[in-house]
């Protein structure tokens, strides 16, 4: 993960109980480019949980 040289974008549901909330943001200081983005009333899959909010910031981070 460090070695990801790319501007990245994370979406993490803020209620994810697969992965956590923890290593959200360990991601986000791993990598050197990213934005982290919560993603409210949201477990660990975003883009079937919240789909529209998901589409939302993928568009806007382009």
């Amino acid at each position: 993960i460090p070695q990801i040289d790319k501007r990245t974008l994370i979406l993490w549901g803020e209620a994810d109980d697969m992965l956590g909330t923890d290593d959200a943001e360990r991601f986000k200081r791993a990598i050197a480019h990213s934005q982290l983005i919560w993603i409210e009333n949201c477990g660990h899959v975003p883009q079937f949980e919240q789909p529209e909010i998901t589409a939302k910031h993928i568009l806007a981070f382009r």
